[in-house]
C-alpha cells in the first residue's frame, strides 16, 4: 500500500472518509461564519421566527458544503447525490408528502379516536392559521437541512464505499445521536429517531431522490405541529387555541416526546417503506438494489 491508495480509490476518486471529512470541515466553517454574522444583526424575535432563522442558516451552511465538495472535489452533478432536477418530479414530491403526512396523521387520528391522545384547549393566545403558516415556513428549511446533512452528500459518498444497507444503518445511528440533546431524550426516543432515519434513508434509496425524503420529513413534522399542535422530538411549540396531549401509555402515544415516538407511528413508517417500494414498481421506477452491487 502506498500513500496514494490511502487517499484514492482504484478508480481515481478520493476515498469516502476524506470526502466526508472535507464536507464536515466546510460545513462547520460555513456554519461558524454565518452564525457569527447573524449574531451581529437584529434578531427576528419570537420562538418560531428565531428557529426559522437558525434553520435557514444551517441550510445555507450545508448547501455551501455540498457545492464546494461537488464542484471542486468530486466534479459531479447534483443528480449523483439525489438532488438533480429529474429527481424532483411532482409525482416524487407528492409521494413524499403523502407518505410523511399520512404516516403520522393516520396513527395519531386513531389514537385520538381511542382517547389515548386528547385535544385540549391551549392557554396560548393567537391564530391557529398564523401558527400553522409560521411552522410550515420553519419546517421547510428545517427538514431540508437535516436531509442534506444526514442523507445528502455524505450519505452518497458513504453509499459508494459500503453499499446502501450499511449506509442506511450508520447514517440512521448518527441521525439518532444528533437528537440526544433534545428535551426528554432517552434510549427509547433515540431508538425511535434511529428508526426514522432508516425510514428516510430507505425512501432515498428506493426513489433515488433526497427530495422525496425531504417532503416526507417535512409533512411528518408539519403534521404533528402545524396540524395537531403536538410536540415534535420533545420540543413543545407555543400553539394557540388547542394542543394534542398524551392521555394513554407512553409506548402508544409517544408521551412528552410527541406522537412520532408512538409504537403505531413506528409501524406506519415501515408500512410506508413497503408503499414506496410498491410505488417504484408500479410506476416503472428503477429502484436501486438494497444491497452492495
Amino acid at each position: 500500500m502506498n500513500a496514494r491508495t490511502i487517499f484514492y480509490a482504484p478508480g481515481g476518486t478520493l476515498r469516502a472518509p476524506w470526502r466526508i471529512g472535507g464536507f464536515v470541515v466546510v460545513y462547520l466553517a460555513a456554519k461558524y461564519a454565518l452564525f457569527g454574522v447573524a449574531r451581529g444583526l437584529p434578531t427576528p424575535g419570537g420562538f418560531i421566527p428565531n428557529m426559522t432563522e437558525a434553520w435557514l442558516l444551517l441550510l445555507a451552511s450545508v448547501i455551501i458544503a455540498s457545492v464546494v465538495m461537488l464542484r471542486n472535489v468530486d466534479r459531479r452533478e447534483w443528480s449523483t447525490i439525489g438532488l438533480g432536477a429529474p429527481q424532483a418530479k411532482p409525482s416524487t414530491l407528492t409521494l413524499g408528502l403523502l407518505v410523511g403526512g399520512l404516516g403520522i396523521l393516520i396513527p395519531s387520528g386513531a389514537l385520538i379516536a381511542t382517547h389515548w391522545l386528547r385535544v385540549v384547549p391551549s392557554s396560548v393566545e393567537g391564530s391557529s392559521v398564523r401558527f400553522g403558516l409560521g411552522t410550515v415556513a420553519m419546517f421547510l428549511p428545517q427538514s431540508l437541512s437535516e436531509e442534506l446533512l444526514s442523507r445528502g452528500y455524505a450519505f452518497a459518498a458513504l453509499r459508494e464505499a459500503i453499499g446502501p444497507l450499511w449506509t442506511i444503518a450508520l447514517s440512521s445511528v448518527v441521525f439518532g445521536l444528533q437528537h440526544l440533546m433534545n428535551p426528554g431524550a432517552d434510549a427509547r426516543t433515540v431508538t425511535v429517531v434511529v428508526l426514522a432515519g432508516v425510514w428516510l434513508g430507505s425512501i432515498v434509496v428506493l426513489t433515488g431522490s433526497v427530495y422525496a425524503a425531504w417532503m416526507a420529513h417535512f409533512a411528518w413534522n408539519a403534521g404533528m405541529v402545524s396540524v395537531m399542535h403536538a410536540p415534535v422530538s420533545g420540543i413543545v411549540f407555543p400553539a394557540p387555541n388547542y394542543i394534542t396531549v398524551s392521555a394513554g401509555p407512553t409506548w402508544a402515544t409517544g408521551g412528552a416526546w410527541g406522537p412520532e415516538a408512538s409504537a403505531f407511528a413506528v409501524i406506519a413508517m415501515f408500512v410506508s417503506i413497503y408503499a414506496v417500494y410498491a410505488w417504484t414498481r408500479t410506476r416503472g421506477v428503477a429502484a436501486p438494489e438494497l444491497a452492495r452491487g
